[in-house]
């Protein structure tokens, strides 16, 4: 790994950055798992796109982690929030290069969601906007099996933790905060898009809210796949489930770091 420096974050939960020893990255990506995954573990073998391919090199980024089951999604998108406010600035010196950025200094901010991740990721944006954040011109979303229109709870149990703690019905919602706002009928999913749809009906904003690419397994029986608001056709991947969708393979199934690619 010539190119970046690990960097284990303060900010969210186990987040992980690689940060690029180039002195003046201009793009930030920050990948945001879903319901019961992990900072990097969720995106399969995107770190070693990160290391291998010079498509990164000028780029930080940052594996984004969360208590996704047991905190409830609008408190996670607040802490998101929070975080991203102090972003980026490196605890300790990139190799011989002494860094101090902040989120404002990028010109393209690329934040990648899956699942869950879909909702933080968009309640955190509409948030920023109510303050005037200026990086928020600088954004894209894309997104792998978004939830952003809600789950099958069960189905999301039974995908999204470990074997030994599988449960459903009202005892896996009070256990797991963040299953009551995957619900198709949450004031969370509604004032989601509520929100993206006021937004999006003032012809002076920009499209920052609207997914420039949604990636859906053709065989998810997870999340409501109905469109969300403007957001474009998704592109179908077939054998591919909900879990296992947003892992690219090295050599095998490369369309998620092909996706992420086109972008910066």
């Amino acid at each position: 790994m010539n190119n970046h420096q690990l960097v284990f974050l303060q900010e969210g939960w186990n987040s992980i950055a690689y940060y690029s020893l180039n002195s003046n990255p201009k793009t930030l990506i920050i990948f945001v798992h879903g319901f019961g995954g992990k900072s990097i573990e969720t995106w399969g073998d995107f770190p070693l796109y990160i290391k291998n391919y010079s498509e990164f090199n000028s780029t930080d980024v940052i594996f984004y982690g969360y208590k996704s089951t047991t905190t409830p999604a609008i408190g996670s998108a607040e802490l998101f929030y929070k975080h991203l406010r102090g972003l980026v600035n490196p605890k300790k010196k990139l190799g011989d290069i002494s860094r101090n950025d902040t989120i404002v200094n990028y010109k393209q901010i690329l934040f990648v969601g899956h699942s869950l991740g879909a909702v933080v990721i968009r309640r955190t944006l509409l948030d920023a906007k109510r303050d005037n954040c200026s990086w928020l011109q600088y954004c894209k979303i894309i997104l792998f099996a978004p939830a952003h229109r809600g789950a099958h709870i069960h189905r999301l149990v039974i995908e999204g933790i470990p074997n030994s703690f599988k449960l459903i019905g009202s005892i896996a919602k009070y256990i797991f905060q963040s299953l009551n706002d995957l619900e198709e009928s949450s004031s969370t999913i509604k004032d989601l898009i509520s929100d993206n749809i006021s937004y999006l009906d003032d012809p002076n904003n920009n499209a920052f809210t609207i997914a420039v690419d949604i990636v859906s397994a053709v065989n998810d029986r997870v999340v409501l796949k109905n469109r969300f608001c403007q957001d474009p056709n998704p592109l179908a991947i077939e054998d591919k489930g909900h879990i296992s969708v947003c892992k690219p393979i090295l050599t095998e199934y490369e369309e998620p770091f092909e996706i992420v690619k086109k972008n910066l």
